[in-house]
């Protein structure tokens, strides 16, 4: 009777999932999933391998949809742009402050 050496393997599957809502009424959805095979005696970094990778890709496509849909109140101002002053007045206040702080 011959003994059998071939390697068993398992297959590993993680997934990772999360809802966003940034728009009234519009939630989003944003999924990944993962598998791959390995030896049984390497199931569990496999699996913390795919759920970390799987954690990470959701949470990076969230981020950047919610930056890409974010109302325009929300968003960061460049007080460097010209838009941002409105008349002389400011803009003389702007470049005492500036002057003074060294900051613009």
């Amino acid at each position: 009777m011959e003994k059998d050496n071939a390697i068993k393997l398992v297959e590993v599957c993680r997934s990772f999932s999360r809802t966003a809502q940034v728009v009234p009424f519009e939630p989003r959805n944003f999924f990944c999933s993962l598998k791959e095979e390995c030896e049984l005696k390497d199931v569990e970094s496999t699996s913390n391998r795919l759920i970390h990778f799987c954690k990470i890709t959701v949470e990076r496509e969230v981020n950047e949809y919610i930056e890409e849909h974010k109302p325009e109140h929300e968003k960061v101002i460049d007080i460097k742009s010209p838009n941002f002053i409105q008349n002389d007045k400011e803009q003389q206040k702007f470049e005492e402050i500036s002057d003074k702080t060294g900051y613009f």
